[in-house]
């Protein structure tokens, strides 16, 4: 682990990440499309980690981190880059600031762009949520479903929230649903992301029957587009709660696989973070999950153990105590 002197140090140097490629082949007339997964940690909640020079965790020294990040997500074919044509954020407080930010990275660099975005915010203390930003130059947002969870009793609500959208890729008019959601945070909320995840996987099915009616598909096919779920699911891959997007029971016959799941294997952390001296939080928690329908073309790795600082994240590598994930799909 790299050791790092404990005074606010204001220099970002995020981590060095290398695109791992699973599948060099090209489909004739398919599109190809890069997504970004991110818990960006909202800025309320910066303040659980005693661990972390404050300095590293205003929001004037995040949000450019922020936005860097998602540059080094691009995609690079043949010499040109591309920024993220869906970029899926969790606890998102920023969300104008992002939004601008992205607007005014170089169009010299990445070619022309220009995104749009739909939030949700969570009810309750804390009014962070999810955003999904899309490059309306490629796709085009057809049929959007976002609310919150059903509350355990009654008729009432949860704080938590989820989205759906249905795209349009506008050149080839080709069409794809992407997802988003952040499910209950803590080891001992567990019935409750049993719940949440339940329920989403229901409200997915009712989504692909809507858009068959929206969208004139034949009935039954909306679940055969290509689809990708990805977000912070707060658990592990081993527990019932990932396991429950492997049983085409409940996914309602949709048969999800995971692109960070290389030849079995999970990465060994997608978040990692000190909360006091010699606690050390690592976990496999965020997922980008997808149908037979997208495939992988190549994945962003994870940093390696040996480039975190001793002060966890968030940190001068850093914004978020999680750590962003991009995907190449080919659909």
């Amino acid at each position: 682990m790299e050791a790092r002197p404990a005074e606010d140090i204001l220099e970002s140097d995020l981590y060095p990440r290398q695109e791992r490629v699973l599948d060099e082949t090209t489909d004739s007339g398919s599109i190809r499309l890069r997504l970004m997964q991110w818990n960006i940690l909202a800025d309320v909640l910066c303040y659980g980690f005693p661990m972390v020079p404050k300095g590293y965790l205003q929001k004037d020294y995040r949000l450019p981190m922020i936005l860097q990040e998602i540059e080094d997500s691009a995609d690079e074919v043949d010499g040109k880059k591309s920024l993220p044509a869906l970029i899926l954020l969790q606890e998102v407080d920023m969300v104008d600031d992002i939004y601008t930010g992205i607007n005014s990275l170089s169009k010299e660099t990445y070619g022309e762009f220009e995104y749009s975005y739909e939030f949700i915010p969570k009810t309750g203390d804390h009014n962070d949520g999810l955003c999904l930003l899309y490059d309306t130059e490629q796709y085009k947002a057809l049929y959007i479903k976002k609310d919150h969870y059903r509350g355990p009793i009654g008729d009432c609500k949860s704080d938590r929230v989820y989205l759906m959208i249905l795209f349009e890729h506008i050149e080839s008019q080709k069409k794809l649903v992407a997802c988003t959601l952040h499910l209950k945070s803590k080891p001992h909320n567990r019935k409750i992301r049993a719940r949440e995840i339940t329920e989403y996987m229901c409200k997915l099915g009712e989504f692909c029957h809507e858009i068959e009616e929206q969208e004139h598909i034949p009935k039954g096919e909306g679940k055969n587009l290509p689809i990708i779920v990805a977000g912070d699911f707060n658990d592990e891959p081993e527990s019932p709660i990932i396991q429950t997007l492997f049983d085409t029971d409940i996914t309602n016959g949709i048969k999800f696989e995971c692109a960070y799941q290389v030849d079995g294997e999970f990465p060994e952390f997608t978040t990692y973070k000190i909360r006091r001296i010699g606690e050390i939080i690592k976990h496999t928690i965020d997922y980008t999950f997808h149908n037979q329908y997208a495939k992988v073309k190549s994945i962003r790795e994870m940093p390696k153990e040996e480039d975190i600082p001793e002060i966890g994240n968030p940190s001068h590598r850093c914004a978020s105590d999680h750590f962003s994930s991009a995907v190449t799909f080919e659909f």
